[in-house]
């Protein structure tokens, strides 16, 4: 009768954080080739400025890949830690619970977004 009253949580994304960094690469590639083909001249000026193509690529893995998979690996291991500090093992269906249920990881996902924010420094 429980899983009438409660939606029963498996958090199946923090037991294997290595999925939410495939997802990323995934998305910055599809991203990237998107980049590519909506603005080819500006990106061939781009990795000539750079010094080359694996000049580039170095680049955008060390600016933009390394970064964000450390706020994945980052994020995920906060809302496991919200998880377990929480005792958050269910959760009601009703749309109060489940908003509830949600809001409870804003300040997890306003310390990410902090991190994001800093100033980075200039290469």
């Amino acid at each position: 009768m429980k899983s009438r009253t409660a939606i029963q949580l498996s958090r199946s994304y923090v037991k294997k954080p290595s999925r939410g960094i495939l997802i990323l690469v995934i998305t910055s590639i599809l991203v990237e080739i998107e980049a590519w083909c909506w603005a080819y001249p500006q990106k061939v000026a781009i990795v000539s400025k750079l010094g080359g193509l694996l000049h580039y690529i170095g680049k955008l893995i060390s600016s933009i890949l390394i970064s964000e998979s450390v706020t994945v690996s980052l994020t995920v291991a906060l809302l496991k830690s919200a998880h377990r500090w929480f005792g958050i093992r269910t959760v009601a269906r009703n749309w109060l619970a489940i908003a509830r249920y949600e809001l409870s990881f804003l300040p997890v996902l306003l310390l990410a977004d902090s991190r994001q924010n800093r100033p980075r420094p200039n290469h």
